[in-house]
């Protein structure tokens, strides 16, 4: 049969032939743009993020897993998780979908600190514990473990939040004794009194020794013992003792004296103890003894006596060092 022709048959055709490049276009997965959940892979459970290349299948999904990781932060550890979970090719372009298991990823992370995690809970909870009975040298040494384990476990929890969406089921917990011990140490830190003590010596070790101990923003008393302190004060004061060693006599040339002091520090509720030594030094003089002993006295610098108040103080967990040359 003779086909008739129409006015209208070349626009009908020119239709149907855009109709027909049109399609693939408009039947593209929501999860290519990001503008629906992937149908297996949907956003409560996953972290999922897609790649596009005009290269390459390989560099789709090299994206991909580049944006999941972007999404939970660098610091993630378990790329392997991260797993290509669909492609398509749509024209001339490659996708890929990449997505990572929300419940999968949080457990391999909390795996990753539970002993950190399980020492945090002992040690604070000892470190509590010494506060309510008022032994300020047992919570200083359980504390300043707890604080080593801190910046990790905070960590941690802030890289399960992002990969959970919300906090991970035992952060409360966490964040709990974290809070307490930390207003434990604020508390602590108001009422801190170091007691200083020089067992002979000159006026200026004395003066030297209280400087460095306020240097170190700390209270500082000159010349008590913990007996003197009362029950209340005694939980959070601690003597710190200089002890010099002086040795002086003739020898060639002249007169020379050698000075070393030891310096201990010591809780006096219970607990911690530490130990600084100031290294020898020595002054000579052709005659004088009075004046090689007042050389060697000399050169105890305030350095050296911060130095040595220091160790004897971090010693006994009483402070903590957080300069690079302590």
């Amino acid at each position: 049969m003779r086909m008739l022709w129409h006015p209208a048959r070349p626009l009908l055709l020119s239709l149907a032939l855009f109709c027909a490049c049109a399609t693939p276009q408009a039947q593209q997965p929501g999860w290519l743009t990001g503008s629906a959940d992937h149908p297996r892979y949907w956003r409560a459970a996953f972290v999922a993020e897609a790649g596009r290349s005009e290269s390459s299948a390989a560099e789709a999904e090299a994206q991909a897993r580049a944006r999941v990781a972007e999404r939970i932060g660098s610091r993630f550890a378990h790329g392997e998780l991260i797993r290509i979970v669909d492609r398509e090719q749509v024209g001339g372009a490659f996708y890929a979908l990449a997505a990572l298991d929300r419940a999968q990823a949080d457990a391999a992370l909390a795996r990753d600190v539970q002993q950190e995690a399980l020492s945090f809970a002992a040690v604070a909870d000892r470190a509590l514990f010494a506060r309510e009975q008022q032994k300020s040298g047992d919570f200083a040494v359980a504390a300043a473990a707890a604080d080593r384990l801190r910046p990790k476990l905070d960590a941690s929890f802030a890289l399960r939040s992002a990969v959970l969406g919300h906090a991970a089921p035992d952060d409360a917990r966490f964040q709990k004794r974290r809070s307490a011990l930390l207003a434990a140490e604020a508390e602590a830190r108001t009422r801190r009194v170091i007691e200083v003590r020089v067992e002979g010596g000159s006026r200026q070790l004395r003066k030297l020794a209280v400087a460095s101990v306020r240097k170190l923003g700390l209270r500082a008393v000159e010349g008590l013992r913990c007996e003197d302190a009362s029950e209340w004060a005694a939980q959070d004061t601690t003597e710190l003792v200089f002890e010099p060693d002086e040795v002086c006599g003739e020898g060639n040339p002249g007169e020379h004296c050698e000075v070393a002091v030891r310096v201990h520090s010591r809780a006096c509720a219970g607990g911690g103890e530490g130990q600084g030594r100031i290294r020898l030094v020595r002054g000579v003089h052709p005659s004088d003894r009075e004046q090689a002993r007042a050389a060697a006295w000399g050169r105890i610098t305030e350095a050296l006596v911060e130095a040595a108040a220091r160790d004897a103080l971090r010693g006994a967990a009483y402070i903590q060092c957080t300069s690079p040359d302590c």
